[in-house]
């Protein structure tokens, strides 16, 4: 195991590592656990020198910060042998977005991925999440089940408390081949705007494969879900509707 806590994030430290010249790399061949707590670049710097077959559990925990750019984590976690996974859950609290993977539905002891981004705020969050998910695109394709969770953001204001759709079409999108997702209470309304017709048409690159949605069903969910269902429905392509 690997436990890596960085300093108070620095921009002047962060504009040196950025254009560092890769020199030497290392394979960790027994690795099992990496640990992180930074800022992006420091992360970055790190890992773009490391490789680790055998790595069975990843967990990253980011500050606060306007941007995430992690191209050399995707290179990193390609290097881990038989990294298949088909589960994943993005869960937005009062203090956090976690980011997870599973090879199994709510496998918390076999979670081999946590991305973790500290902020109180729901649009900074989703922004952060979104940012995320587009670097880390080639590993999301592949989830088959997507889980957003949601606890009540009571600290953040009510500017803040509502992300703004192109977001939340920009993390959907990376999980292009999404069969089933699972929108827990609180979530609903911001996620039934996003998938909202264009000009009477379906977003054409937004959850295609999707074969089953779960919520809690009442009047209200139902109504702002039906346009979206109604035009898969119309598009030959129908969903099935499970309550939670």
């Amino acid at each position: 195991m690997i436990y890596f806590v960085s300093a108070v994030p620095s921009r002047t430290i962060q504009r040196q590592l950025m254009p560092m010249p890769i020199i030497t790399s290392i394979t960790l061949p027994n690795l099992r656990w990496f640990w992180f707590q930074g800022v992006s670049s420091y992360l970055e710097a790190i890992v773009c020198r490391m490789s680790t077959p055998r790595l069975e559990k990843l967990q990253v925990i980011f500050f606060e910060q306007p941007t995430f750019s992690v191209p050399h984590l995707l290179q990193f976690m390609n290097t881990t042998e038989n990294l298949r996974f088909s589960y994943a859950g993005l869960n937005f609290s009062s203090d956090e977005v976690d980011v997870s993977i599973y090879p199994h539905e709510e496998a918390d002891l076999s979670q081999f991925l946590l991305i973790r981004v500290l902020s109180c705020h729901l649009d900074w969050q989703v922004s952060a999440a979104a940012q995320i998910c587009n670097s880390l695109n080639q590993i999301f394709s592949a989830m088959e089940h997507l889980t957003l969770g949601y606890e009540d953001h009571s600290q953040s204001s009510e500017e803040h408390n509502e992300a703004d759709f192109i977001e939340w079409r920009k993390i959907l999108r990376s999980f292009s081949n999404v069969k089933t997702l699972c929108v827990e209470d609180g979530l609903d309304k911001e996620i039934a705007r996003c998938l909202e017709l264009e000009d009477g048409e379906l977003p054409l690159d937004l959850l295609t494969e999707l074969h089953e949605l779960r919520y809690s069903r009442n009047s209200n969910t139902d109504n702002e879900f039906a346009p979206f269902i109604n035009a898969r429905q119309n598009a030959s392509r129908p969903i099935t509707v499970v309550d939670l």
